[in-house]
């Protein structure tokens, strides 16, 4: 194994596939979550779980799309987040970048690689960017999300039925 961040550029540029049939779950009162293990270049990877929950009745429905490896998390989509999020300052041509609420934002592996490898599970993703294109549904986050992680296979989106509260 070759450890450190070339591990993880190695891992992301690798084909992945769904291991078993990944179904959601009920979460909390209303969010849904879905855990998948999932396969690299047709052998399963220990620790290496996509990781999706989603609000079920927001008007703008909600979630985040992680791909974890080891229970850390190495590249994650945030859909309609609520909180603004800033750019740690001095971290290449994203430093010090304010990305809105409501704006869907991508942490790539890329952009985090300076956090180093192991990091600890507590040490968030630091950099993300907006999306270049809009997703008006839940589904093309997902089908963006696999495209970027090279993950092929199946998701059905999450259920919802948004309620005006």
């Amino acid at each position: 194994m070759m450890g450190g961040t070339g591990e993880i550029f190695h891992l992301l540029a690798g084909l992945k596939t769904l291991v078993g049939v990944p179904k959601w779950h009920p979460n909390r009162e209303n969010t849904v979550r879905l855990k998948v293990t999932l396969a690299v270049e047709g052998a399963v990877r220990p620790g290496l779980i996509l990781d999706i929950n989603a609000n079920t009745h927001t008007i703008d429905q909600h979630g985040g799309i992680n791909l974890i490896y080891h229970n850390i998390v190495i590249e994650r989509l945030n859909y309609h987040p609520h909180d603004v999020h800033v750019n740690r300052l001095g971290i290449g041509p994203l430093s010090g970048k304010i990305l809105p609420s409501g704006e869907h934002r991508y942490y790539a592996w890329e952009n985090n690689a300076f956090l180093g490898w192991p990091r600890e599970t507590k040490v968030n993703l630091a950099v993300a960017d907006l999306l270049p294109d809009p997703l008006p549904t839940f589904a093309e986050a997902l089908a963006y999300f696999f495209k970027r992680a090279h993950i092929v296979g199946d998701i059905a989106p999450p259920p919802y039925d948004p309620l005006l509260l």
